[in-house]
């Protein structure tokens, strides 16, 4: 790149492969923003059943502690009803990238079932 400047890219498991059925929040550890310029978070849902399901997926930030927060949410992917893949991009310009990132989602319909993994790329 011009000027010398290098990127390094890391893809960071958020949230693995699973069936959800319900509202949730991610349970594993937060993964770190803290030295990163920009992310890019990628949603990928590869299976959607019920009546009228739906899926949001919320990503929040944090500049606290990663275990009590207080979270704040950056960005959404909503409205999601069937099979897709999604990306959406934080970056530190934008004072949209706390130290820790966690993962939400709000599941509704009737008799609703989403599977779907949630993925970062960090940009340092």
């Amino acid at each position: 790149m011009p000027g010398g400047n290098q990127f390094t890219i890391q893809d960071v498991p958020i949230k693995a492969s699973t069936v959800e059925t319900a509202t949730g929040t991610m349970v594993d550890t937060p993964p770190s923003s803290e030295t990163a310029r920009a992310i890019e978070i990628w949603l990928d849902v590869t299976a959607a059943s019920g009546t009228t399901p739906t899926l949001d997926v919320i990503v929040e930030t944090t500049i606290f502690d990663r275990d009590t927060g207080p979270y704040v949410q950056q960005a959404i992917f909503s409205g999601i009803t069937a099979v897709a893949t999604q990306s959406l991009a934080l970056n530190r310009a934008d004072n949209t990238l706390g130290k820790f990132i966690r993962i939400r989602w709000v599941i509704a319909g009737g008799s609703p079932s989403f599977t779907f993994l949630v993925r970062m790329g960090r940009m340092e």
